[in-house]
């Protein structure tokens, strides 16, 4: 059995804050995000994969990880959460996206997380270098 953690994203008086466990509201817990949510407040949850990035990092649905493929190339994906698994969806414009298992990536060291969709949404904007 895993363990079970979340972050949310709070957007109010046209500010948003990450809040997660030791947090300026006094996040205490793992699950008190799902709380503020159960609480009306207009918080958007993440949940967290399980996994962590190269550096030892936690890597949560919303983040953006910079992959680095095993044919060359580095390219920038957004974490998802399809069908029951955490996947990385990569724009690829009007021909919809590219989707790869998040623990194959991790498994292999190749994923590094740069940011999040809330607080760095230009991130994915950057054309992507796959090969």
């Amino acid at each position: 059995m895993r363990d079970y953690k979340f972050r949310a994203w709070w957007f109010h008086n046209g500010n948003g804050d990450m809040l997660c466990v030791g947090d300026k509201a006094g996040t205490r817990h793992p699950l008190d995000c799902c709380g503020y949510k159960v609480q009306g407040q207009p918080v958007t949850l993440m949940q967290w994969s399980g996994l962590k990035d190269k550096n030892g990092v936690d890597i949560y649905e919303g983040d953006i990880v910079e992959c680095f493929s095993p044919y060359g190339g580095v390219f920038k994906a957004e974490v998802v959460f399809v069908d029951g698994c955490f996947e990385i969806n990569e724009p690829k414009g009007k021909d919809g996206v590219f989707r790869d298992y998040l623990k194959c990536l991790t498994c292999n060291h190749a994923v590094k997380v740069i940011g999040n969709i809330y607080e760095n949404p230009k991130l994915l904007k950057a054309a992507s270098t796959r090969k």
